[in-house]
């Protein structure tokens, strides 16, 4: 996949809400417990940003102690779609 960065050297800010939203589903479905910017990658694509999750090492584990969601810390996860 190609990239022009990944999140981690963008900063969230400058990610649609809908781009989080979709991560953070898929996370949430899958139970990607080692979300991390560093493996979410970021591709301008006409004029927009796009988002790109990779590294699904920690999926379906079989507890839940040591979750990391770093989206859940971006101001768009808690924003309506659309906005």
């Amino acid at each position: 996949m190609t990239a022009d960065c990944d999140a981690e050297e963008m900063g969230p800010g400058a990610f649609p809400v809908a781009e989080v939203h979709k991560i953070a589903l898929l996370d949430c479905r899958l139970a990607n417990t080692d979300r991390n910017a560093s493996n979410v990658l970021a591709r301008r694509e006409g004029g927009a940003w796009r988002l790109y999750p990779i590294d699904h090492g920690y999926v379906l584990p079989a507890n839940f102690s040591d979750i990391n969601f770093e989206w859940t810390f971006w101001p768009q996860v808690r924003r309506p779609r659309g906005v």
